[in-house]
């Protein structure tokens, strides 16, 4: 509940000063003195010009590295398998976490992995299986049933 007000509010705001921004700041530079009017207006221009650029860079940014790493768990968990998304997904969030105490080759190491699990399981970690079509876990619900008087 709260991360969405969090996320739509910072959306809101974004796109009010991308769009309204120098327009902000028309209506705020005549309350300043007259001889540093000019220099408040070129310094409001250029802070408009110069934060919403960063934030269009950083927006463009985190879209490519969002969608890569949604791409990246998709064909890992393989590419009919919504629980093995979410297994690849798990293991590609804690994989990062577990290689912390490595700082200067976790990043290496977590391509290594990625790049082995491509070779040895191109199909992905589950293939075109669910979680529940496997062997082990069939075995492990029929011997919970079996025990159930």
């Amino acid at each position: 509940g709260e991360a969405l007000l969090v996320v739509v509010v910072s959306a809101l705001l974004s796109f009010y000063f991308l769009r309204d921004g120098a327009a902000l700041w028309d209506r705020v530079v005549p309350y300043f003195r007259s001889d540093v009017e000019a220099d408040a207006r070129a310094a409001a221009s250029r802070a408009v010009d110069v934060l919403g650029g960063y934030m269009i860079g950083t927006a463009a940014i985190s879209f490519v590295g969002a969608f890569s790493q949604f791409v990246i768990m998709v064909v890992l968990g393989g590419m009919g398998s919504v629980s093995g998304a979410v297994l690849a997904a798990i293991v590609l969030t804690l994989l990062p976490e577990a290689l912390r105490g490595f700082s200067e080759f976790r990043m290496p190491i977590y391509a290594l992995a990625l790049i082995l699990m491509m070779i040895l399981r191109p199909q992905g970690i589950l293939g075109l299986k669910e979680i529940w079509e496997l062997s082990w876990f069939k075995k492990r619900k029929a011997a919970k049933t079996e025990k159930v008087p």
